[in-house]
């Protein structure tokens, strides 16, 4: 499975290295840079299996980069992670399909849960 991450070094890094560790070698691992251009020419040149999206550096044009990625990728499974409480702002990227949505602070341990079960 090809999985896409972006976000928060700190907290993704850690992360990848985990799970490079954990001898998830069904695993290919792309990290790319937080930009919205990058990251939907990264989902179209590698079509990975999961996204793992932090909105961190996003901001409002987090919705937006989600309804593209799922225009041009369908299938793609994605985990979004967001330090915005704002109830409105989750059932606006619910409503857009994400699989697994949580308000930041998360542990490393339950992000690599989350890819874990989308990856089997």
């Amino acid at each position: 499975m090809k999985v896409l991450i972006t976000g928060n070094k700190n907290l993704m890094t850690p992360v990848v290295e985990r799970l490079k560790e954990s001898g998830s070698g069904s695993l290919s691992i792309k990290i790319s840079p937080p930009e919205p251009l990058s990251i939907l020419a990264d989902v179209l040149r590698i079509r990975p299996s999961l996204l793992v999206l932090d909105d961190e550096a996003l901001q409002e044009q987090a919705t937006k980069l989600i309804k593209k990625i799922r225009e041009a990728h369908p299938e793609i499974k994605i985990i979004f992670l967001t330090e915005n409480p704002d109830v409105r702002y989750g059932k606006s990227v619910a409503s857009i399909g994400v699989d697994f949505y949580a308000i930041k602070p998360i542990s490393e341990e339950n992000i690599l849960k989350a890819i874990r079960s989308i990856a089997r």
